[in-house]
């Protein structure tokens, strides 16, 4: 039982090594929230133009922001899906990007 112990310990002290550090390579929630308020100023920027030279200009823009967050397009789609989890988490994610949205409004 006392062999047990140390190798329990060790274990526990690999797991949570690897998971810091998996982790820290991922975009945080906060990058989440940002990236998604871009994407959708971006949105209200360019859905009113319509043409097809618009539209290709909008989807670069789009690649940008969602790369300068350290996000792909199935990392970002992923994020965004993780937080319709629970209506609280969507709710206090909804209530984050409205607050980023506010924050890029000119002050009067």
């Amino acid at each position: 039982m006392k062999s047990i112990s140390p190798l329990l310990l060790l274990l526990a002290f690999v797991l949570l090594s690897c998971q810091r550090s998996g982790t820290s390579a991922l975009p945080t929630d906060d990058e989440l929230v940002a990236a998604y308020a871009q994407v959708l100023a971006l949105n209200e920027q360019y859905k009113a133009a319509g043409s097809a030279a618009d539209s290709v200009e909008y989807r670069q823009k789009v690649q940008q922001v969602l790369s300068d967050h350290g996000f792909t397009e199935a990392t970002f789609r992923a994020g965004v899906l993780s937080q319709l989890q629970s209506a609280e988490q969507f709710r206090l994610f909804r209530d984050s990007v409205t607050a980023k949205l506010e924050e890029r409004k000119p002050k009067p």
